[in-house]
């Protein structure tokens, strides 16, 4: 997914983590419907694609997921790197972790 992102040259934005136009994406929204997206963003994009969450409440945790409402919870007023790292889950293919 992260090769898929860097694919798209999406461009910086300072407000929110990831930005789409709503009318244009379907359920889920996928890298080329993204106009613009913070580097924290990338990297809570690509954890909840695969369903990991990272940070948001009970109904709008998912900021892959075509919705205004998700898309407001994770805005530059409400998450930013340091309340994430909280909620990062720890992905590897080896067992013995």
């Amino acid at each position: 997914m992260a090769r898929n992102l860097a694919s798209e040259y999406i461009p910086y934005t300072l407000t929110y983590q990831v930005w789409y136009d709503l009318d244009d994406a379907g359920t889920y929204v996928a890298p080329s419907q993204i106009i613009e997206m913070r580097c924290d963003g990338v990297v809570e994009y690509i954890y909840e694609w695969y369903g990991f969450r990272v940070y948001g409440n009970d109904n709008y945790w998912d900021v892959t997921k075509n919705s205004f409402w998700a898309r407001e919870e994770h805005s530059a007023a409400w998450i930013y790197p340091k309340t994430q790292r909280n909620y990062l889950t720890w992905v590897t293919n080896d067992a013995s972790k």
